[in-house]
């Protein structure tokens, strides 16, 4: 994480492999919602900033507001 200033988030239409970027909206792709508790929990990436690179900006404050509501909820 040291040179890490920053990520995209979003999910992905396509299976791991398949050397394709086609983004998907948080939780309807292939790396579901349990990828991005894990980001915002990681305590690594508290200072780096993240960038929503969804697809649907209808869904963007929503996609927003989930990534917040997931802070905090540590798995054991």
């Amino acid at each position: 994480y040291k040179f890490l200033s920053g990520m995209h988030l979003n999910d992905t239409k396509n299976e791991l492999g398949v050397r394709k970027d086609r983004h998907e909206s948080l939780g309807r792709g292939f790396l579901g919602l349990a990828a991005f508790e894990n980001i915002m929990n990681d305590p690594n990436i508290d200072e780096i900033p993240l960038i929503l690179e969804t697809i649907d900006d209808s869904l963007w404050a929503e996609e927003i507001a989930l990534l917040r509501s997931m802070q905090g909820r540590r798995k054991a």
